[in-house]
């Protein structure tokens, strides 16, 4: 199942993330790969960093998932949700 459907939002969270000043001024890019569950009737439960290229990372990520919108799915899913920092 993919995140779009379940979360319908997640588009406009993704590209909400902000880069971090500290990772920018360092020239740093990576990755960070969120997990969530949503839950029977839509909540975001259990949010957790499963990866990051680099712990500057996770924090804009984390903030960000808070303004994610899911609906339920009338029984628990588990959701990886990959998040994309590069340099232009």
């Amino acid at each position: 199942m993919s995140v779009e459907l379940v979360c319908s939002n997640y588009a406009e969270v993704q590209q909400a993330v902000g880069y971090p000043s500290r990772a920018r001024r360092q020239g740093l890019e990576g990755t960070v790969v969120a997990e969530f569950n949503v839950s029977p009737s839509g909540a975001v439960e259990n949010l957790r960093i499963a990866s990051a290229s680099s712990d500057l990372f996770t924090g804009p990520v984390l903030e960000a998932m808070r303004d994610l919108r899911c609906k339920g799915q009338g029984m628990p899913v588990r959701v990886r949700v990959p998040f994309s920092f590069r340099l232009n």
